[in-house]
């Protein structure tokens, strides 16, 4: 590693991620990591599964950052790596037919009664449906965000979103109520 980049490393604050700089472990599991949880546990019904996938995210970053890896969005790649690592644990379970337990002093009853309800109708969609919908409406994405994470253009992603919202009204007999985040403004 040359100095220029051992600085950069040790580097605080905002300017360390302009493009060309290293980023700093300590400082992108600060800013990122309750998306990365968020994300997770809303795509994963048991909490010890979305700990261990967001450790998994977060090792899988921190190991591409030891080889100087350079991100210009760290949220989205971070989410992007997430994505991936969820897909890796549902397929996981599948091969393995987990059910999901309810921890009653852990959870709310009534709380994880509308989980179990809107994962029931994610379940039921596509994957790339449900992924646009938890990306958006979980993590608070907008439509751009959702686009890099799901590697399409804005306008695919736009398009995606309102079939998956379509899909979601249908699935859930129009019982839950998704209104498009910008008509709220």
């Amino acid at each position: 590693m040359d100095t220029g980049t051992s600085q950069a490393i040790e580097r605080q604050g905002p300017s360390m991620w302009e493009e060309g700089r290293a980023m700093d472990p300590t400082e992108l599991q600060r800013l990122y990591l309750d998306d990365v949880w968020r994300y997770v546990s809303s795509r994963l019904d048991r909490a010890e599964d979305a700990e261990d996938v967001t450790m998994d995210v977060m090792a899988a970053a921190f190991g591409r950052l030891r080889d100087d890896f350079v991100v210009a969005e760290p949220r989205m790649w971070l989410l992007t790596i997430a994505k991936n690592k969820v897909a890796d644990a549902l397929r996981r379970r599948y091969r393995r037919r987990e059910t999901s337990l309810l921890d009653s002093d852990a959870v709310d009853i009534v709380d994880h009664l509308r989980r179990f309800a809107v994962n029931s109708v994610l379940d039921k969609m596509p994957e790339d449906h449900s992924q646009a919908l938890v990306l958006m409406y979980v993590n608070g994405l907008s439509t751009d965000e959702v686009a890099s994470v799901m590697k399409r253009s804005p306008e695919a992603a736009n398009s995606l979103l309102q079939r998956a919202r379509q899909s979601f009204r249908e699935l859930g007999s129009g019982s839950f109520d998704l209104t498009d985040r910008e008509d709220e403004e």
